[in-house]
């Protein structure tokens, strides 16, 4: 959870983590590049470890 912004112009969002499952990752940035396909919303890291991951959000009816 945590504060962000978007970048409509780059399509992506920054994500500031205030908590995450992982401590480590308190206080970082993350980076996602975001499209809509249909009705579906799929957002992939930028960093090159995790570019392979996507997260994709269904609008439900």
């Amino acid at each position: 959870m945590g504060n962000y912004k978007v970048s409509e112009k780059d399509s992506i969002v920054s994500h500031f983590k205030l908590s995450h499952s992982n401590p480590s990752e308190f206080g970082l940035t993350a980076e996602r590049r975001f499209y809509f396909s249909g009705d579906t919303l799929v957002m992939q890291p930028v960093e090159r470890k995790n570019s392979k991951l996507k997260l994709k959000w269904l609008k439900g009816e």
